[in-house]
């Protein structure tokens, strides 16, 4: 599908999708019920083949975008699953945002499930103690990330790709509402993700940034005093990156 060289032979393969997409939502299931490890194989698999073809093709998926899109979404929030195949399903959305980035951009509603999602992943951080916490030589990842932090830091990833490939015209709208509630939460592992989300966007997002530029950092600043020593450091990291 991917050496074929015209519009018309690529579509001979559409009325597969539906069908590809019912066999993985079918896969899912079975592994959210228990189903032994060949399902999960099979849902790997094919979800790295349709990465291949949303990195050389994204338009093959407009047709069913909002299908196929809900149900990587879905993948990646499986915590029944692989990491390596909740990783893959990220991967095909970013490939799609950013080889086809105008098709994403008109539909803010799934880039607001997917940036939902994103601030999800970022929560899923370990709780370290100061002394283990600090220890750690964090040259290789994002902030103060750990190797326990492993999925957290591709959803880390995954904000700076996404910011970069939509812009902040777009993003900034859908993700800093967001944001502003993940820094009023109780739980420190949600601040930290928003400070986090924040420092990511802070390229692919200037232009939307720059104007509230003065009422974001004086917030940030407040939870340089914040109880938890990462949500501390996150807030730091971010007026870095600002």
């Amino acid at each position: 599908l991917c050496i074929l060289r015209t519009k018309e032979e690529q579509d001979l393969f559409q009325p597969l999708v539906p069908q590809m997409i019912s066999a993985l939502t079918l896969c899912l299931q079975n592994i959210e019920n228990g189903a032994e490890d060949v399902d999960e194989m099979v849902a790997r698999n094919a979800v790295e083949s349709m990465v291949m073809v949303a990195e050389a093709l994204p338009t093959f998926w407009r047709p069913q975008l909002e299908n196929v899109w809900r149900l990587m979404t879905n993948i990646a929030n499986s915590e029944n699953m692989d990491e390596d195949t909740r990783t893959l399903a990220i991967e095909f959305i970013l490939g799609l945002a950013e080889e086809g980035g105008g098709m994403v951009r008109k539909r803010k509603d799934l880039l607001a499930e997917f940036v939902e999602l994103l601030f999800k992943m970022c929560a899923d951080v370990s709780e370290l103690h100061y002394d283990t916490w600090e220890s750690y030589e964090n040259d290789d990842v994002f902030g103060d990330g750990a190797e326990e932090d492993e999925f957290a830091t591709v959803g880390e990833q995954a904000f700076d790709r996404i910011s970069r490939a939509v812009g902040g015209k777009v993003l900034f709208p859908i993700a800093m509402p967001m944001a502003e509630a993940a820094l009023g939460s109780s739980d420190w592992k949600f601040r930290r993700a928003g400070l986090t989300a924040l420092a990511l966007m802070s390229e692919g997002c200037q232009k939307a940034i720059l104007p509230n530029l003065k009422a974001i950092t004086e917030g940030i600043i407040n939870f340089v005093e914040d109880p938890h020593h990462r949500v501390r450091y996150a807030a730091i990291h971010c007026l870095g990156q600002f």
